[in-house]
């Protein structure tokens, strides 16, 4: 596995909706989102924070500046805030050492570019980690495998009963016990006999089929 990836992917200073110094990796998107988000942010907050398709939009308000992030989502808002904050101290300290004036007064749109969006980079840099859509993707296949793992144990033969060996062997050792004397119950039915012998293997034939019956049912409700 690769170093990890930044996940801070635009960060902006901003007075109302007029950037003064904006960091991006690279891609308009971001800027023409970030400049989007400005004008919609709304009154009376000193921060604020919206996320959409697995990336945050967070800001940070201090009159008359705003200080702008679209960071991952896997960042988390404490993240972004922190990041934020670092970004307000390190603008107001870089105000002071160049004489300007803290509210901004005669500053120009992306005037401060060149100066001050090292910082933003450099202030970034140590937010990196897995991204929300790789989390998200990584978390997927674990959840795929262990389905598959819960199939295999479920359909593996072991975790079947052998119901059918069950019922012959309960059968037998049922049948035993109830016959009486040392004679089986499947003796042979055929042949001449006294009234009592014949009235004898009709019965024991009931019994039987009563077994029987009663041991299927038994694997039915099973």
């Amino acid at each position: 596995m690769g170093p990890l990836p930044n996940l801070i992917y635009y960060a902006s200073v901003a007075k109302g909706t007029v950037i003064i110094a904006e960091y991006s990796e690279g891609s308009l998107e971001l800027c023409d989102a970030a400049s989007t988000c400005l004008e919609k942010i709304p009154p009376f907050h000193s921060r604020f924070s919206h996320t959409t398709k697995r990336r945050m939009f967070s800001c940070l308000i201090y009159d008359p500046w705003i200080y702008c992030a679209i960071v991952d989502e896997a960042l988390g808002k404490s993240n972004a805030y922190s990041y934020l904050e670092q970004v307000r101290d390190e603008f107001l300290k870089f105000l002071k050492a160049r004489g300007l004036p803290l509210d901004g007064e005669g500053l120009a749109v992306h005037s401060l570019d060149a100066d001050f969006t090292p910082v933003l980079w450099h202030l970034a840099a140590p937010f990196v980690g897995i991204p929300q859509k790789e989390k998200d993707r990584m978390e997927e296949e674990l959840r795929a495998r262990q389905e598959t793992e819960v199939d295999l144990e479920v359909s593996s033969p072991s975790a079947v009963a052998p119901l059918h060996d069950t019922n012959e062997q309960d059968f037998v050792r049922r049948t035993e016990k109830k016959s009486t004397g040392s004679r089986s119950p499947f003796r042979s039915f055929t042949g001449k006999g006294s009234k009592h012998d014949k009235r004898k293997v009709k019965d024991q034939v009931k019994e039987v089929k009563e077994i029987m019956m009663e041991n299927k049912g038994q694997a039915m409700d099973r």
